[in-house]
């Protein structure tokens, strides 16, 4: 999973974010995670982008001076936040060091934080930004064909799976999976290049 906080805002002791997040694994898996989300009665709003994509508006009121610490303006998120193996990787930038010290020993000495490592913390060029756009608007069985596609291996080099055992696994004629496929990837290049 890739989380990206897009905004923030404080209202009497209570911190607002507002996050996108990208799931990644299996259709069932992303519908539990998001209803376990929206019976959080600290989400506040929340809209589904994609199948596998959403945004949500988040109350926090506890732990919330270590939230103002971490959604502090003068530190920003160059990159996604990645969700993987009950670990977070975050990367952090700012203008001023000593905000970022502040930040690495806030969470460092958090009482949720279970493991903390540091991989790097030096000062680098912002040469990588990632910046967020909607992702293109696939159709369902766009979304579903070009899912399993990766998922089997199309893609890879060499060839996990050829399009006619992808049409078969769909139960679908080649053709339609070849000329389906071909226009998800169509929206994803205009989305990427």
């Amino acid at each position: 999973m890739y989380g990206y906080p897009l905004n923030h805002f404080y209202d009497k002791k209570r911190l607002y974010v507002t996050n996108i997040q990208i799931l990644k694994g299996s259709s069932a898996n992303i519908k539990k995670y998001v209803n376990y989300l929206k019976k959080r009665k600290e989400i506040v709003n929340f809209e589904e982008i994609t199948q596998n994509t959403f945004s949500f508006q988040i109350r926090l009121a506890k732990n919330y001076s270590y939230y103002r610490i971490i959604y502090n303006n003068e530190i920003f998120y160059p990159e996604p936040i990645i969700h993987k193996e009950g670990k977070e990787t975050i990367t952090v930038s700012s203008w001023d060091r000593k905000k970022l010290e502040k930040l690495m020993v806030n969470v460092q000495n958090n009482k949720n934080t279970l493991y903390f490592k540091l991989l790097h913390f030096k000062q680098n060029p912002l040469n990588k930004l990632y910046l967020l756009q909607v992702l293109p608007n696939l159709t369902a069985n766009q979304f579903d064909i070009i899912k399993l596609a990766k998922e089997k291996g199309y893609w890879n080099y060499p060839k996990k799976i050829s399009i006619s055992k992808l049409a078969q696994n769909l139960n679908k004629s080649k053709s339609t999976v070849h000329e389906t496929l071909r226009r998800a990837e169509a929206k994803l290049m205009d989305y990427y290049i």
